[in-house]
């Protein structure tokens, strides 16, 4: 029987489900949390436990759950990480094991790999630590930790993990974010609904794992600002426009859930005594002098803190600031709706055209009522998600402040002396991307000189050198009793490259029952290496020998069909942020200096394959390479990166809602 001020599972569950409601404003697409007015919780939970008093609580409450119909059926599993920085490790992670099979909740051990940290491990457990490696020891502790429990997650198709932090937690990181310069947002407290920055990369762990399909323009979609037609890169080039395939776009990934966030530490540690809950106290975690947030909380349980900074006006200060982010986002998504427009949108490039209403502050009725620093801060935040359609960063790697000085550029001034159309037209770099101002045409051919309309193209911006992202895929060869017993293609694990494009390569024998080659090698596995296209590989194309009884045209008639295509899909430097898929050859006899780098094989988001240098109208994106004295079938699959959904959807191109799970 619960206490007077333990938690409830009628209690918890109502609090879950207010939780886990946060995922409509997450998750951009392909995730149903509803029923009705009902908000439906996950049907397996994944548990994040350490064996303190606040995962221990939680994880009790979660069993009662189980073991209910308030929740509707779901399966718990917990996760207890074995950290292995201690001898004693080991032996506490069975310890809390043991107490979560006696509750009768399946537990699983994760053991961290600290093979690539052996040096952080080895000095943090000297005597003589120093203040600071805690710090770096912890920071290295929880990514490890974040990445072993995401992947268990996904291994066990779990789509939510539940991690014990509560209202004292909230309380304390708002103190530390106002004592390092926080503002804004930034003090809404911990959230209840999260992503896992920490396995960012990781397929089916990070915003993957599904996928949804652009849709393709409509009739009856929004109309454009101003009538005018905006150069198109699908039409701007007769012969050289891709099939009007649906491009798909990552979604799914594992959410983090904090169903106590409202819930005090004192009622959690109630729960555990009042339902013989056993857990550990770690006594460092009131150390002062240890971290800065152990300094914070032991001011607040001596209550040593001015009145400011205690509880209560801390609590009213993440409302307001919640409050705040909820106000922004709305007013975002009207300024979306009323003022953007994509005029077109190629997603296999990462080019954006889109077209600005410029229209001063004190006219806009979205805006007339607020100061002027605060529609700043609103335009910000739209040009912000409007530029992490195509950025090459995860999401709010910026923050607004870095936008603010140029949304005057894109809105026009705020200023009421000046006349609408008073807007900086120059390139510039934000965010990872490149604006580009565009001239608009008219239906007659003449330039459209509209005061109240600016429309840019964004684009990646171009590497700087020596920042190319490059990076390495080895599938192994399949043996010859493989290839007689199972057809089924090799996959490589899906890569997510330069934070755009998720790539994944399989092979396959290109005939059954083919015969090894005389020149059969011992090699064990292929490796392929996808980075940016570079001028050089147009040379490399065309010093490439025309091979014997080969009917195609010659390299430089191919070459120039290359570049004419590229000119149409991805005009200007934005060809060279494209990935190109090479396969590595070093120790082939027969092959120049530059040829040693690799053999181009494709253009993979442009279904374009160098190796012979021709589009292939083809579903299958699939090549022939020769490796270990065999010819295989290489394909290749890929899809965008998640994006903001709603973002596309007020700006005239929606996303079919439909998600597809990616094996």
């Amino acid at each position: 029987m619960a206490g007077k001020n333990a938690i409830s599972v009628a209690q918890f569950a109502e609090h879950f489900r207010l939780a886990w409601s946060g995922v409509r404003g997450i998750v951009p697409h392909g995730r149903k949390s509803m029923v009705g007015d009902v908000v439906q919780l996950p049907r397996r939970i994944g548990l994040a436990v350490s064996g303190g008093a606040d995962s221990m609580a939680l994880a009790y409450l979660c069993r009662q759950l189980e073991l209910t119909p308030i929740g509707g059926p779901i399966s718990v599993t917990a996760f207890v990480v074995d950290h292995r920085a201690r001898p004693e490790s080991g032996d506490e992670a069975k310890s809390v094991s043991s107490w979560l099979s006696d509750m009768g909740i399946e537990t699983k051990i994760l053991d961290l790999n600290w093979s690539s940290f052996s040096n952080i491990l080895d000095k943090s457990t000297q005597d003589n630590v120093q203040i600071s490696m805690p710090s770096a020891f912890e920071t290295h502790a929880r990514r490890l930790r974040y990445q072993a429990l995401g992947t268990a997650c996904r291994n066990k198709g779990i789509e939510a993990l539940l991690m014990g932090h509560h209202r004292d937690d909230s309380i304390e990181t708002t103190i530390w974010r106002l004592a390092t310069g926080g503002r804004r947002a930034g003090l809404g407290g911990i959230q209840s609904i999260a992503r896992i920055p920490e396995c960012h990369g990781l397929f089916g762990v990070s915003e993957s794992g599904s996928s949804v399909r652009l849709a393709q323009p409509s009739a009856t979609s929004q109309p454009p600002i101003e009538k005018a037609a905006v150069p198109s890169a699908q039409s701007s080039q007769k012969g050289y426009s891709l099939a009007p395939t649906k491009v798909a776009i990552a979604t799914g990934g594992i959410l983090l859930c904090r169903p106590l966030i409202s819930f005090s530490k004192n009622r959690l540690l109630e729960t555990c005594h009042q339902n013989n809950i056993p857990y550990v106290s770690d006594p460092t975690n009131f150390d002062p002098t240890l971290t800065p947030r152990n300094a914070i909380r032991s001011m607040i349980s001596s209550k040593s803190l001015p009145r400011a900074l205690q509880g209560p006006r801390i609590l009213s200060l993440i409302r307001s600031s919640r409050d705040l982010l909820q106000v922004s986002s709305s007013l975002s998504d009207q300024l979306l709706a009323s003022r953007c427009h994509i005029h077109d949108l190629n997603l296999r490039t990462g080019t954006m055209t889109v077209q600005f209403r410029d229209i001063p502050t004190w006219m806009d009725p979205l805006l007339a009522q607020t100061s002027s620093e605060r529609a700043r801060q609103i335009q910000a935040l739209t040009l912000r998600r409007i530029t992490e359609l195509v950025s090459p960063f995860p999401g709010n790697h910026f923050s607004l402040r870095s936008f603010e000085p140029f949304v005057s550029r894109i809105f026009g001034s705020g200023n009421k002396n000046d006349p609408p159309g008073d807007m900086v037209l120059k390139q510039f770099t934000l965010g990872g991307v490149m604006f580009t101002p565009v001239q608009t045409k008219t239906s007659s051919g003449g330039s459209a000189k509209s005061p109240t309309c600016s429309t840019w193209l964004f684009s990646r911006q171009p590497f700087m050198k020596n920042r190319s992202p490059v990076t390495s895929i080895e599938i192994p060869i399949p043996t010859p009793d493989e290839v007689v017993s199972n057809s089924r293609p090799r996959y490589s694990q899906w890569t997510l490259w330069d934070d755009r494009y998720w790539i994944r390569l399989s092979i396959a024998p290109l005939r059954k029952g083919q015969a090894e080659s005389k020149s059969a090698t011992c090699e064990k596995s292929i490796s392929f290496t996808i980075r940016p296209l570079q001028e050089s590989d147009f040379q490399t194309m065309r010093d490439e020998p025309v091979k014997k009884g080969r009917k195609n045209n010659p390299p430089a008639v191919l070459l120039t069909h290359l570049r004419k295509f590229l000119s149409a899909q991805a005009p200007g430097p934005t060809r060279y942020t494209l990935p190109v898929l090479l396969q590595e050859d070093f120790n082939a006899a027969d092959l120049s200096e530059t040829q040693k780098v690799g053999k181009l094989l494709t253009l993979p988001v442009l279904d374009f394959d160098l190796s012979g240098l021709r589009r292939k109208e083809n579903k299958n994106n699939e090549t022939e390479i020769i490796a270990g004295g065999r010819t295989w079938t290489l394909k290749w699959e890929w899809m965008y990166k998640m994006i903001d959904a709603d973002a596309l959807r007020l700006m005239g191109r929606p996303v079919e809602a439909e998600a597809a799970s990616v094996q």
